[in-house]
């Protein structure tokens, strides 16, 4: 019930079909990378197709040290996926957060492809960007964050604020 995408779900009033976060989850690594096809129909559950799905990934590709031009590549890669085989589906991109694990080299150029994907495929942005930064998250004392990656009690509730905030406005929910 702490999760960003549980208390989403309630705030919308909305049905979970399926969580496909998985641990380590990436665009373009390992062995449940999002630009995988099989990755991709894990999202549906008794063959039914989701409305609305929500990507939020990136972080681990950072940590991997996926290239920019690679970890484009992937993520379109993956919205052809979902686009080919969930056509109805409204997906919603995320950026990417501040975090401590990596120097964060990754991070500006990474969200900059996800802002820049989600205009050519007209999808919106759950913009996480700026959400918490440096001021706020110092190693041993942070505040959103569990540890230097993961996000904790406050950090799932700021999540989940701005991605209900994002999705009530695009769907004209008040």
């Amino acid at each position: 019930t702490q999760t960003w995408w549980y208390q989403t779900v309630e705030a919308l009033g909305a049905n979970l079909l399926v969580n496909n976060s998985l641990s380590g989850s990436a665009v373009c690594v390992g062995s449940n990378k999002g630009m995988d096809r099989s990755r991709i129909l894990k999202n549906m559950f008794n063959n039914v197709i989701p409305d609305v799905l929500i990507i939020y990934m990136g972080v681990n590709d950072g940590v991997s040290k996926v290239s920019q031009s690679e970890f484009a590549k992937g993520y379109r890669q993956m919205l052809d996926l979902i686009k080919t085989n969930f056509p109805s589906c409204q997906v919603f991109v995320c950026t990417l957060p501040y975090e401590t694990y990596t120097d964060g080299a990754y991070r500006a150029g990474y969200n900059s492809t996800i802002e820049n994907l989600a205009k050519e495929y007209n999808l919106p942005v759950i913009n996480l960007a700026n959400i918490w930064d440096e001021t706020t998250e110092v190693k041993d004392n942070w505040h959103y964050l569990y540890d230097n990656i993961h996000p904790g009690t406050l950090g799932m509730q700021k999540i989940a604020s701005v991605a209900t905030k994002t999705m009530k406005e695009f769907y004209g929910i008040e």
